[in-house]
């Protein structure tokens, strides 16, 4: 089945590359405004391996990993779901551009796959009017190309 592995269960990848550097993408990710974004709600995250969190909403997890500038993994559980899946956000130099990957690992199923991969096509969306190009972080700018992973 699409998107399915045997050791990881269904899985969704997307990622775009965006013309600012990786700091910058890693300070706005990782801001409020950014967390909200991904997160789907606003609930700030303190960005530290082992921290628990619960939104707004009731979806629940704790924060696995932090590589500042590199990657963020954490598991994410909605209400609904008996078993949290894992979600890695990364940004990956390209020259001068930085690719923004967003993967999530541990879906209960197909139908949740394709939800979530709606998801975070939106977040990528979203982030592509919100960053700048090749300037400090403000809020407004982006460009990019969308590659999906499978």
């Amino acid at each position: 089945m699409i998107g399915q592995t045997k050791t990881a269960g269904f899985q969704i990848g997307v990622r775009r590359t965006f013309s600012i550097s990786v700091q910058d993408a890693w300070d706005f990710l990782t801001s409020e405004q950014g967390q909200s974004i991904w997160l789907g709600e606003a609930c700030p995250l303190q960005l530290t391996e082992g921290v628990s969190y619960t939104t707004p909403r009731g979806t629940r997890g704790v924060i696995r990993v932090v590589n500042p500038g590199v990657n963020v993994r954490l598991t994410w559980q909605p209400q609904e779901w008996q078993h949290a899946s894992t979600i890695q956000i990364r940004t990956i130099p390209s020259g001068a551009n930085t690719v923004i990957s967003f993967h999530q690992e541990g879906l209960p199923g197909a139908k949740d796959r394709a939800s979530m991969r709606h998801h975070w096509q939106q977040v990528l969306a979203r982030l592509q009017t919100l960053l700048p190009q090749n300037e400090p972080y403000q809020e407004k700018g982006a460009s990019s190309a969308l590659l999906l992973e499978s």
